[in-house]
């Protein structure tokens, strides 16, 4: 299991980093995400470290939903690592004038046999396959688990993993909507 179990960060009405939780340098390591651990990061815009333009929107969305209605908008996802898979919930609550807190949970830990596709890698092949940010499924034309889509994809026989393209699943994008409502 994570030496975390709960990771939080704000963001204030024009969507900069003004704190990070407790937690956050143990959450950053533990996602092979050492430039994260800067105290630089506060005072920076949150958009640069969310991937994917439908990634993106959905994020609009939720945070416009939170600050228009003062609610909190819950949803699953996950955060895998090349060796573990991640049952995560997300929580987006306002946080003082505009701003809004991010809490992620561990939900559960499962250990895999590492996997290359969700190494970080600066050298990749020159083609993409997309991947669900929040569930971590492949387009293989339909959503399946990274370990199916390695085997349909035929991606063990490459010297390069491809490069990964972020998006939305029908399923999440659907889900992600509901708890918006």
């Amino acid at each position: 299991m994570s030496d975390w179990n709960t990771c939080s960060y704000s963001i204030d009405g024009n969507d900069r980093i003004v704190a990070l939780g407790d937690e956050w340098h143990k959450f950053a390591i533990a996602n092979d995400a050492v430039e994260l651990t800067a105290p630089g990061l506060i005072g920076e815009s949150v958009w640069p470290f969310i991937t994917g333009n439908e990634t993106r929107h959905l994020y609009q969305v939720m945070l416009a939903r939170v600050r228009m209605s003062g609610a909190t908008v819950r949803f699953p996802f996950r955060c895998d690592a090349p060796n573990k898979r991640r049952f995560m919930e997300m929580e987006m609550r306002p946080h003082g004038e505009d701003g809004v807190e991010f809490v992620t949970q561990l939900l559960r830990e499962e250990t895999r046999p590492a996997i290359a596709l969700l190494e970080h890698k600066p050298t990749r092949a020159n083609w993409m396959i997309r991947m669900c940010s929040w569930c971590k499924r492949v387009a293989t034309p339909d959503w399946v688990e990274v370990e199916d889509a390695i085997q349909r994809m035929q991606l063990f026989s490459l010297e390069m993993a491809p490069q990964v393209s972020h998006s939305v699943c029908l399923d999440c994008r659907q889900l992600l909507r509901s708890a918006t409502r």
